[in-house]
């Protein structure tokens, strides 16, 4: 066995059958998807462990109201390209697993979540939490957060964080601010 393989995880050949999906960190990583079976927990290469890290059903209603609440769980993973666990997330990595655990389902890569609510655009200074701010260059979407509210947004650069793109204080993220494209409500589609 490879400490590789044993630290990043394991393929499957075919899907595995999850039930639940981790909500914090802890002993698993936030968003492993694992099978609840007499109140012990199952991963996917079959290792049973005792179920003491906080599960919910992996299939639920959509709450959008959730997400600000999941996001900050998280704040301090790590950046990692490609990532989707709370190991490391890319930007839309984190957008896509949080709104998982919240259950909306999101594509993977920010140009598609931008697709996605291409068609309810809002003033980003009205965003409710959860609606998400999207950034690039010549209306290439390159990079996406979570709005805390208005032009707050916590991301995944670097670290997930929360920053804001008013300029003038010590926590505003100019550089983002110079490439923003747009705001959407993540409500229309979702709730």
């Amino acid at each position: 066995k490879s400490w590789i393989r044993n630290f990043f995880g394991r393929f499957a050949d075919k899907p595995f059958p999850a039930t639940h999906i981790t909500i914090h960190r802890g002993k698993f990583p936030f968003g492993m998807r694992v099978r609840l079976k007499n109140k012990k927990i199952i991963s996917a290469d079959g290792q049973v462990y005792p179920s003491d890290q906080e599960l919910q059903p992996l299939v639920q209603k959509s709450d959008p109201d959730r997400i600000l609440e999941i996001s900050q769980s998280l704040i301090g993973c790590p950046y990692r390209w490609g990532g989707r666990t709370s190991f490391g997330f890319d930007c839309s990595g984190f957008v896509q697993m949080v709104c998982l655990v919240a259950g909306i389902k999101m594509p993977r890569d920010s140009w598609q979540q931008h697709m996605a609510v291409n068609n309810h655009i809002i003033d980003g200074k009205t965003a409710k939490p959860g609606d998400l701010h999207f950034f690039g260059k010549n209306e290439r979407v390159t990079h996406v957060g979570f709005s805390t509210g208005g032009l707050g947004i916590i991301h995944c650069q670097g670290t997930v964080k929360e920053e804001t793109l008013e300029r003038g204080f010590s926590y505003s993220n100019e550089k983002l601010s110079d490439i923003y494209i747009s705001t959407h409500s993540i409500r229309f589609n979702f709730s």
